[in-house]
């Protein structure tokens, strides 16, 4: 039933009366009432005698009908998706903010009877996402918009049971909404259930295979302005971390937007943004420090200082003595260093690894995890320990491998302190260590683990940890199991971050392992990190390619061709 027709049946209709009423309080029904940043439509279904098929508004406060622990789990972990997804991050304060969250109910059969206790089901996934972006970009979510997917850790939007009862509702009672967002996979079906809906003519189905899709169609980049507060958040928020943000290019765009309209101080936060931002993309960006940075508090010049000594690291080594020498000024003695000195020690080790300085690497970085351990801070370790775990790889030092699990990745795991990208990290490093030290079963068994494949292959998109798997596989000489791998990373979707990348360095490693022709995949290689300015993620690359094969020579060679 539309809104003009539940007007008229009002004139006698008590009933119908309270029903208008209360739809025209609800911002999605009406479009003299705005909707609110955060509030997004969602249907549910309940099977009984009779069904309670209900429109509800689910809300950023708790005031309302509550979700289920699992739901609100699923909310929570959702965010992240949403974060990461979002055209662009504009209000990243969100991040930290604790919310509590309800659904009020919009609409609900008189027949059934009682009421909602709780909502629970996946089906809500697509809700939540637009809930959060919304939050995210401090824009309402269109109110001609309602989502009815579920969403998987990396974005992807999956079927939702009851549709044709779900469509159903929005065609009767959601009168302003236009538009139903559907997984790809479910728009046929959703297509055909609303031909068969009186009112489902004026619905339209918008398919979506993936969060992002769905993100940029309800948020479009030209519609969402940057507020007053957004450079000085995008600063925090590159030099602190966040809570979890599991992807980076929403806030390379904001610091991007940002600096196309702000004044001088705005600008030098978000070029400073931009340029950490981008790191954390795989793309080489040099972060350029204030020309003064005496004037800030010591814990922002050593995280400034960290940042600028990883942003030469990853490809502007000319600019890594200067950097390094002001990183070891600003140090303190080792009885007087806190978290930030450490973190710069850190960065200091990576330096020296960069240079191939692999010695004078070691020890930073150990004097930086001993820091850690002293503190009683072991869930700051991660970074550092990576980095050493890195080191000890690419110099096939097994023993000290060996020794590296008691003395410190033990003590990371056993920190319920550490998060648990944290943890995929350094058990994604130790896997490849010990791959490079030539023991695959014991790399694939960390590559199998269950944080780097639901927190990073996953949760961040990150391909590559499945290419040292088809690695540790061809050398305990499973190679279907390789090929399989291979196979699927051929098989990616356009839409997600590095897959065309990811795909060339998939046909690389085939090309090696088959004896064929690799050379045009090392160009392809090169010429993308050379677009990218990505010289740090060719260096990742390269590791791919067995050190006694020729083709490392080759891939050096046209890595210097590309940059001079």
């Amino acid at each position: 039933m539309r809104l003009t027709e539940l007007g008229t049946l009002a004139e006698h209709n008590p009933r119908a009366r309270r029903l208008l009423a209360r739809l025209r309080e609800a911002p999605w029904c009406h479009s003299a009432a705005p909707a609110r940043v955060g509030e997004v439509l969602l249907v549910s279904v309940q099977d009984g005698a009779p069904p309670r098929d209900e429109l509800w508004v689910l809300r950023p406060a708790g005031d309302g009908t509550p979700l289920s622990d699992t739901s609100s789990r699923e909310l929570t972990a959702l965010r992240d998706v949403a974060a990461r997804d979002v055209p662009l991050l504009l209000c990243p304060r969100e991040l930290w903010r604790r919310r509590e969250w309800s659904a009020t109910l919009l609409y609900s059969p008189p027949e059934a009877g009682g009421r909602t206790d709780h909502l629970d089901g996946r089906s809500y996934g697509l809700a939540m996402v637009l809930a959060h972006a919304s939050l995210l970009v401090g824009v309402a979510a269109p109110p001609d918009v309602i989502g009815c997917a579920a969403v998987d850790p990396d974005g992807t939007l999956g079927r939702v049971d009851g549709l044709a009862r779900k469509l159903q509702v929005v065609a009767d009672i959601a009168v302003e909404v236009h538009r139903v967002f559907v997984a790809s996979e479910q728009a046929a079906e959703a297509r055909h259930h609303l031909s068969r809906i009186a009112g489902g003519d004026g619905v339209e189905v918008v398919p979506c295979g993936t969060a992002r899709e769905a993100l940029a169609i309800a948020f479009p980049a030209g519609v969402l302005d940057v507020g007053a507060d957004t450079a000085g958040d995008l600063f925090r928020l590159a030099l602190d971390g966040a809570p979890k943000l599991l992807g980076w290019q929403a806030v390379v765009r904001a610091a991007e937007a940002v600096l196309r309209g702000a004044d001088v101080e705005q600008r030098r936060q978000a070029s400073i943004a931009l340029a950490i931002a981008a790191r954390h993309t795989g793309a080489s960006s040099l972060l350029e420090l204030p020309v003064d940075i005496a004037p800030l508090p010591r814990p922002l010049r050593l995280r400034l200082a960290a940042h600028a000594l990883q942003s030469a690291s990853d490809g502007y080594l000319e600019h890594l003595p200067d950097r390094m020498e002001l990183a070891r000024g600003l140090l303190a003695s080792p009885g007087e260093r806190h978290e930030e000195d450490l973190a710069l020690l850190g960065a200091l080790g990576r330096a020296h690894a960069s240079l191939g300085q692999w010695d004078d690497a070691r020890d930073a970085l150990t004097d930086a995890l001993d820091g850690w351990h002293q503190l009683h801070r072991e869930e700051g370790s991660s970074y550092a320990l990576s980095e050493y775990l890195r080191v000890l790889g690419i110099q096939r030092d097994s023993a000290s491998l060996r020794a590296v699990a008691p003395r410190y990745v033990d003590r990371l795991l056993l920190d319920p302190r550490a998060r648990d990208d944290s943890v995929a990290f350094v058990r994604y490093n130790q896997a490849r260590a010990w791959l490079l030290c030539g023991e695959p079963a014991r790399a694939l068994g960390l590559l199998t683990d269950r944080l780097v494949t639901s927190v990073l292959v996953d949760g961040m998109r990150m391909r590559e940890p499945l290419l040292w798997t088809a690695r540790a596989l061809a050398a305990l000489g499973e190679t279907e199991g390789a090929e399989g791998v291979h196979a699927l990373l051929e098989e990616l979707r356009p839409g997600c971050e590095e897959d065309a990348r990811v795909r060339t360095m998939a046909r690389l490693a085939r090309a090696l392992r088959r004896g064929e022709d690799h050379r045009p995949h090392l160009v392809a290689l090169v010429d993308e990190a050379r677009d990218r300015e990505s010289w740090a993620q060719f260096r990742r690359i390269a590791g791919l390619v067995p050190p006694a094969d020729a083709s490392a020579t080759v891939a050096q060679r046209l890595l210097d061709e590309a940059r001079d």
